[in-house]
């Protein structure tokens, strides 16, 4: 229809060095003077904690790390506290462990090199990557290919990681493969070469022999589209299994259209003349701005050859400027030939820099040009207004103007057929956009969207059955209603559309009940473990155990949880619990339990809390969160002797405790009414663990200040540690005392 637009399985990451992946890094600046001794001592054996421990404890010393190296702005570490080989090994031990929080301290660490004096280096960027490849962590593979440009080094992502991903992810089908790499190649601009090809046809096939099924003829067309151009090498090998792949299928004529296709590229075969015009233009654009690079060309080539590689010139030259004035020269020294080329370019640049506004600036600056509209300049500013977390009517007005343009430029045809991903996520950004608003004043809109993707061919897909199932759940006036809309979409949903079915269907409210039937709940649930792995039906418990205790939590604040609403949140909980313990079809995970602990404890139901965290610690399957969540429990339940117990038996285990779990333990001792025993924590037991008593003194204070034990705390403190007394008065503004 109106034009054309990818993810990073772990079996052979050793036959790539992913530090070849990534271009070289610029140098930092030096800082200016001394730092003094004792600081710097502080620092280094902060910096020795940090090389030395588990990705588990590393959280509780980067604090006092930070805090040290916020003591020392100003003066030059001498030498730096961490060397490129120890940030390296680092971020590996964070990013192995796939933990938010650990991936949060990930981007902290990288954001302090330039303070530490370490030049960023790709070995850095390609451990992470290599990590969240081998746990099959697509979400996480995409994130850090996305960001890549814009954390320190400012790396490009390159043809060989691309690669390396789509070969050695794992994807339980050939579609899954197709939507983790079409927003890679969109969004993280990852460029594509015949290596490419050949690793999806492979895995095509590859998938196909495994399911035992005959091979799917649409999923090579979609190749061909995927990987358009140069970027398809003609190979005899290549051309032959294409062919025989389907012959043994007995599906003759379809391999021999196929291979007839893939054989129209056999002049590919030889290195082709845009190769070497690619690496000049990309030498020029790296030392000079854009019209100096198109000036320097033409005293280097005649205008034949620049008439013939326009496109190319277009392409590098723009691939990092967001300037319409680039454009204004390009348009006028190349002519109008791939003009709507060359704008889209930009805006997606600009779009990949999260600022919708100034892409939709450059579009509108593209129409006043007489540019013509099609769906390259159109997708990417629909698809960051639809990121925009609030959504406003004007908003939506300016979105659905950009796309009535594009329904002017590009009318529909009799029996149109489109199949091109771009058009239909561009569909799937409307529907996101009109979803997110808070009201059904543009659900006219959506109706007409559906009509509108029939008129112009475009199959459903998941992303959009998922936001009108919302859009429809939203307006139901009863729970038929809303079930209603579920059965009408269902068909359409992959397996990873369902979470966010499930979180709306969580939302509703009907007949007085704060939440919807958990039949109708489980049974979705159920439709979600018939559409694809087990893996995601952890995620369905959760969803449910963490909208009961927030509400809990929220009616609990407002003074709004009746008995008969408290023994109906009880109720529900206990319905979960047991549908999770007796669900063969998954293994529950060490999170969901967790967060069932959570849910028992929002509700005052200890006693349920602490049999679930019995069952975790005699399995060994506890988990730092289910360890927070305990603790939480016994505090609110005043049960000191059980939070002692959960304590001293981890503390016999050796388990390596965080820093958040020590702040818990904090806060449960003062909880029960045990603010001495606290004060010993954080002035000896803290210490003795290898942490800073200080960054655990605020918290100590807040929560003697509400025991109404404050003057007593600050009489301890300073009878047993004068110099810490002596720094909470001169930092008593911090603490808000």
């Amino acid at each position: 229809m109106f034009g054309h637009r990818v993810l990073l399985r772990t079996a052979s990451l050793q036959r790539f060095s992913l530090s070849q992946c990534l271009p070289r890094a610029r140098p930092l600046s030096r800082a200016a003077s001394a730092l003094t001794t004792s600081s710097s001592n502080r620092l280094t054996e902060l910096a020795k904690g940090l090389k030395a421990a588990k990705a588990s404890t590393i959280s509780a010393i980067f604090p006092d790390f930070e805090k040290a190296l916020a003591e020392a702005q100003g003066h030059p570490l001498q030498p730096p506290p961490l060397q490129q080989s120890d940030v390296v090994e680092l971020v590996q031990k964070l990013a192995a462990s796939g933990r938010p929080e650990h991936d949060h301290l990930i981007r902290k660490t990288l954001h302090l090199l330039p303070v530490i004096r370490v030049e960023p280096t790709i070995d850095m960027y390609a451990v992470i990557i290599q990590a969240c490849v081998a746990r099959n962590d697509l979400e996480a593979v995409a994130a850090w290919l996305i960001e890549m440009r814009k954390l320190p080094g400012n790396f490009k992502p390159s043809t060989a990681i691309f690669n390396l991903c789509l070969r050695d992810l794992a994807f339980r089908t050939f579609s899954g493969l197709k939507r983790a790499a079409t927003p890679l190649k969109g969004r993280a601009r990852c460029p594509l070469n015949a290596d490419t090809f050949d690793i999806l046809l492979q895995r095509s096939f590859q998938m196909s022999r495994e399911a035992n099924k005959p091979p799917f003829w649409v999923d090579v067309r979609w190749i061909f589209e995927f990987c358009r151009g140069d970027s398809i090498q003609w190979s005899q090998d290549t051309s032959t299994l294409i062919y025989n792949t389907f012959a043994k299928a007995s599906m003759e004529d379809v391999g021999r259209e196929l291979q007839s296709r893939y054989d129209s590229y056999k002049s590919n075969a030889n290195v082709p003349a845009s190769v070497w015009w690619e690496e000049r233009l990309r030498n020029l654009r790296g030392q000079n701005d854009v019209g100096e690079s198109l000036a320097q060309l033409r005293s280097m080539t005649d205008n034949a050859d620049i008439s013939e590689h326009t496109k190319l010139i277009g392409q590098v030259l723009l691939e990092d400027s967001m300037s319409v004035a680039d454009l204004r020269l390009l348009d006028r020294e190349l002519g109008p030939s791939h003009s709507t080329d060359r704008w889209a370019y930009v805006i997606e640049n600009i779009t990949r820099a999260a600022k919708a506004d100034e892409a939709y600036s450059v579009y509108q600056a593209a129409k006043a040009e007489k540019v013509h509209i099609t769906i390259q300049l159109v997708a990417p500013i629909l698809r960051e207004f639809s990121y925009i977390p609030s959504i406003s009517d004007d908003i939506i007005e300016r979105s659905l103007a950009v796309y009535r343009d594009l329904k002017s430029s590009c009318p529909p045809r009799p029996k149109q057929r489109d199949l091109s991903t771009e058009t239909a996520e561009m569909y799937a950004s409307l529907f996101r956009l009109i979803s997110k608003y808070g009201n059904d004043k543009y659900y006219p809109v959506a109706q007409s969207l559906v009509e509108d993707m029939s008129a112009y061919g475009v199959p459903m897909q998941s992303k959009i059955a998922e936001s009108l199932i919302n859009i429809e759940m939203r307006r139901a006036s009863t729970e038929e209603e809303a079930i209603q809309a579920y059965h009408r979409w269902k068909e359409f949903l992959a397996p990873e559309g369902y979470p966010q079915v499930l979180i709306r269907f969580s939302q509703l409210s009907f007949d007085s009940n704060p939440i919807p039937s958990l039949r109708e709940y489980f049974r979705i649930v159920k439709d979600m473990q018939l559409a694809g792995p087990s893996r995601v039906t952890n995620k369905a418990y959760s969803i449910i155990l963490t909208r009961i205790g927030m509400l809990a939590s929220e009616m609990k604040r407002e003074g709004t949880l009746t008995y008969e609403l408290r023994d109906y949140f009880i109720d529900a909980t206990r319905r979960a619990h047991d549908h999770l313990t007796l669900d063969s079809n998954i293994t529950p995970s060490s999170y969901v339990f967790a967060q069932l602990i959570n849910t028992y404890q929002r509700l005052d139901c200890f006693g349920d809390a602490y049999r679930v965290w019995q069952l975790m610690y005699l399995t060994g399957t506890h988990n730092p969160h289910s360890i927070s969540n305990i603790l939480d429990a016994c505090g609110y339940a005043e049960d000191l002797y059980t939070a002692k117990a959960v304590w001293n038996r981890l503390s016999k285990d050796r388990y390596p405790f965080e820093f958040k779990h020590w702040q818990t333990w904090v806060e449960c001792l003062c909880r029960c009414h045990q603010v001495q025993h606290a004060i010993k924590v954080v002035l000896e037991d803290f210490p003795q663990a290898g942490h800073d008593s200080f960054t655990l003194i605020p918290l100590l204070l807040k929560m003697a200040t509400k025991e109404r034990k404050l003057k007593y705390a600050l009489e301890t403190i300073q009878a047993q540690n004068p110099s810490m007394y002596h720094k909470i008065q001169t930092q008593l503004d911090i603490f808000k005392l």
